[in-house]
């Protein structure tokens, strides 16, 4: 058997003998260094586990201990905290909608424009009505009136 072996590698000469031994052991380097990066993503995520672990239960033990609960003048201060926003709503609802200075100044500056548009317009009005329209230059006069 050992033969054989011999053989085989005798047949595949030295380069590619060498080849395969690099690929071999390349391949055996990157599998080893991906199962260690799972092992460290796995204790990551342990120790995050376990951090989360602790957090709920020293949250848990402060909801069991009988200290800072939610108390009657606690309540009062929320429902008085309650009343004064639903008044302030109430106040909001009837007052009428104020508008926004930035449209405000927007709308004064579109009349504007929107003025001067006019008066450009105008001005080409009068002026197309100074001068004399001569119907016989019209572009339409070349088509057959038939």
């Amino acid at each position: 058997m050992a033969e054989g072996k011999e053989r085989f590698i005798d047949r595949l000469g030295p380069t590619l003998t060498s080849g395969l031994i690099i690929a071999f052991l390349s391949a055996a380097s990157l599998g080893a260094v991906a199962i260690r990066d799972l092992v460290i993503t796995t204790n990551v995520d342990l120790a995050y586990l376990k951090g989360d672990i602790t957090d709920i239960r020293s949250e848990f033990d402060k909801f069991k201990s009988p200290g800072p609960r939610f108390t009657k003048d606690d309540g009062d201060r929320h429902q008085s905290k309650l009343d004064e926003l639903e008044r302030r709503i109430r106040e909001q609802e009837t007052r009428p909608p104020r508008l926004n200075p930035d449209l405000e100044k927007l709308e004064t500056k579109v009349d504007s424009i929107a003025q001067r548009q006019l008066e450009l317009c105008q001005r080409i009005k009068d002026c197309n009505l100074g001068h004399s329209h001569d119907p016989s230059s019209n572009s339409n006069n070349n088509r057959s009136r038939y």
